[in-house]
């Protein structure tokens, strides 16, 4: 993948997991929810050896 300069799309995409704010009384709104994005742990460390590479 670093030879050729492509970062595969499985890397890029995240799953989002809604987490419930503490203290809210309605939870029928998307304001009484977190969004978190959980992504993929090969991408991250991808991420992290290119940054290496360019610092």
């Amino acid at each position: 993948c670093l030879r050729l300069g492509y970062y595969p799309r499985a890397f890029k995409t995240a799953e989002v997991a809604m987490i419930p704010k503490v203290g809210k009384s309605d939870y029928s709104t998307f304001r009484s929810y977190r969004p978190i994005a959980l992504l993929s742990c090969i991408g991250k460390g991808m991420e992290r050896m290119v940054a290496k590479r360019l610092s």
